[in-house]
């Protein structure tokens, strides 16, 4: 009966354990620790604590420095290496294994998965800094557009007024640009600080991204880029706010259509997902370019991450995710199997607040 106890007592565990001996061998480990390390269920016990820290500066090392020195850590933060899974930041502490006689035969090791506490403490760190860019926008906005205003008249009557040559053509063009650029900037961080609730109709996938690419114009064509809708008309319509969802899609277009150049493809996808906890629609951008770095990958729906274009202002992707959130969905990011960069947009097909809808 008390082997029984105990084999429910670790089964029941929402934190992971493993139990070694001096010599770093597994003694035994709970089903909770064995699917933190992306283990199957008993293949732990037996082998070397060395397959849960091919480095040696994680968990085993703290395991040994437990036994070489009798102290138990009470609390260290690492990183546990899995075999087909980014390393999981977990919370550990350990404690020595006694005999009766309080002699040592080995060490136990705790730990708990730090995932979503990492999310909420990224998701409190963004607030602060939207909260502070807030601040900033309202306190700049008008000191920056009403002077930008005025300088666009002024160029603009320059340009009535004055007769000019190809060079200086070419300069009033180019201080045009910078002013459209500095608006751009500037309504991008309003739409940042003071984002707008969706107002949900129910509108059809295929036109959404059939009107996104129109508003496009003539751009990818004149830059040799052949832009693709792919999209079956019989799928089911999703409760979205129009405007918002077409300035998403055309964001990620727009994105693709400056990542591939000359000669390069877009195209845009949709199917239906009843897997999962609700259904959803997905519609995806892939593009044929040369893909997202992947240290840039985690990054790209952050604030002011421009992957070095002249000129974006590094707010788009952060807006559109924002604007998928709030729609209940799903941004994502990738690298396509082929190559290429490839952009996910979910929206649930059933969860929004019908007093929402717009009559």
């Amino acid at each position: 009966r008390q082997e029984a106890f105990r084999k429910d007592i670790m089964e029941s565990m929402t934190t992971g354990l493993v139990a070694v001996d001096p010599a770093g061998r597994i003694l035994g480990a709970n089903p909770r620790g064995e699917e933190l390390a992306g283990r199957p269920v008993g293949s732990l016990r037996g082998t070397s604590l060395d397959v849960l820290d091919p480095d040696g500066r994680g968990l085993a090392d703290v395991v040994r420095r437990t036994l070489a020195t009798g102290r138990p850590v009470t609390r260290e933060e690492l990183r546990l290496s899995r075999p087909d899974a980014a390393p999981l930041p977990v919370l550990c502490r350990t404690s020595l294994l006694r005999n009766p006689e309080g002699e040592t035969y080995g060490a136990i090791v705790v730990f708990e998965d730090l995932t979503p506490i990492k999310a909420m403490e990224e998701r409190i760190r963004q607030l602060d800094r939207l909260a502070a860019l807030g601040r900033f926008t309202a306190g700049v906005a008008h000191e920056i557009r009403n002077p930008l205003g005025g300088i666009a008249a002024g160029v603009q009557y320059l340009e009535r007024h004055l007769s000019l040559d190809e060079g200086q053509t070419e300069n009033v063009a180019f201080l045009h640009r910078e002013i459209r650029r500095l608006d751009r900037i500037v309504e991008d961080l309003f739409r940042v600080t003071h984002p707008s609730p969706p107002r949900r109709t129910p509108e059809d996938p295929r036109q959404l991204a059939e009107h996104a690419v129109r508003s496009l114009g003539s751009g990818p064509a004149e830059s040799g880029v052949e832009v693709t809708v792919d999209i079956p008309g019989d799928l089911p319509p999703v409760a979205v706010d129009p405007d918002q969802i077409q300035q998403v899609l055309l964001n990620l277009i727009k994105n693709a259509v400056e990542a591939v150049g000359p000669g390069g493809s877009v195209t845009l996808t949709a199917t239906e997902e009843t897997t999962g906890p609700e259904p959803r629609v997905s519609l995806r951008v892939r593009d044929s370019g040369p893909g997202i770095p992947p240290d840039a990958l985690p990054h790209v729906f952050e604030p002011f991450f421009t992957q070095g274009k002249a000129e974006g202002t590094g707010l788009g992707l952060y807006v559109s995710h924002g604007i998928v959130e709030r729609h209940g969905g799903e941004l994502l990011a990738a690298n396509g199997n082929d190559g290429g960069a490839e952009f996910t947009l979910r929206l649930p097909l059933t969860r929004y607040d019908s007093t929402e809808m717009v009559a």
